[in-house]
């Protein structure tokens, strides 16, 4: 049982700025929405698919979270000319996404804090919207490589497209619905460097109750594996 220090000191993280210590923090060892895409992927031959045994991009993830609680340092962060392009462009496309679904300048909520699931689990949505009276959530991608949004624009215009194309995306949508308990989130690519009319891609995604079991399946098997990781290596 946690005491009044802990408790406060969660409320702290909770609280957290997005890509501050606090946040850094508060996302060790849990499985977040945006890696959550990883649990799902399959292994390589029939037989371990069969078996029902993780591929290797599951088991490596769920071993990253257990080296996060061991440590108590983050693995895998990095940052990139993708990353540095996606977070210069990210607020204006936010702010893009909800003009073009008629959300009002004081009803939008930029890079809330992060959504705690259980012990275990959270994600950070990029944004809320208001729009017609009902609270809604934003995904925003901002690709470096331009082709990535012409794939969008041609292959990608729906939530079953999505889960198809970019399941990792798919995903932490589905998470960020389930978490945040809002029934509807809109998907959106921006590229400035395309003509204006072709800029803003965006579409509806609604939470799918069967896949949002299935998530948690996955992540309930994925915290035994994880905490089974600690445990032997505490135990050594």
């Amino acid at each position: 049982m946690r005491n009044l220090a802990d408790e406060l000191q969660m409320e702290i993280l909770r609280n957290s700025v997005q890509n501050s210590i606090a946040w850094d923090k508060i996302r060790l060892g849990r499985f977040t929405g945006s890696g959550l895409g990883k649990l799902f992927t399959e292994p390589r031959s029939k037989a371990d698919k069969d078996a029902g045994k993780l591929s290797q991009t599951a088991e490596s993830y769920i071993m990253e979270k257990a080296t996060e609680i061991i440590t108590g340092e983050s693995v895998g962060d990095f940052s990139s000319k993708a990353t540095d392009h996606g977070n210069e462009w990210e607020e204006h496309a936010i702010r893009e996404l909800a003009k073009a679904v008629g959300c009002p300048e004081d009803k939008l909520t930029l890079k809330p804090n992060f959504v705690l699931y259980e012990t275990y689990s959270g994600a950070s949505p990029d944004c809320y919207m208001e729009v017609e009276g009902m609270r809604v959530g934003g995904e925003v991608k901002c690709p470096f490589n331009s082709k990535n949004h012409t794939d969008r624009l041609l292959h990608v215009r729906n939530a079953a497209d999505l889960k198809e194309c970019e399941p990792d995306y798919y995903w932490q949508i589905q998470a960020n619905i389930f978490f945040n308990k809002i029934p509807l989130w809109y998907f959106a690519s921006y590229d400035p460097r395309f003509p204006p009319n072709l800029r803003l891609h965006y579409f509806a995604v609604e939470a799918n109750v069967d896949d949002q079991q299935q998530m948690l399946d996955k992540m309930n098997k994925a915290v035994k594996l994880r905490d089974e990781y600690v445990q032997y290596l505490i135990s050594i």
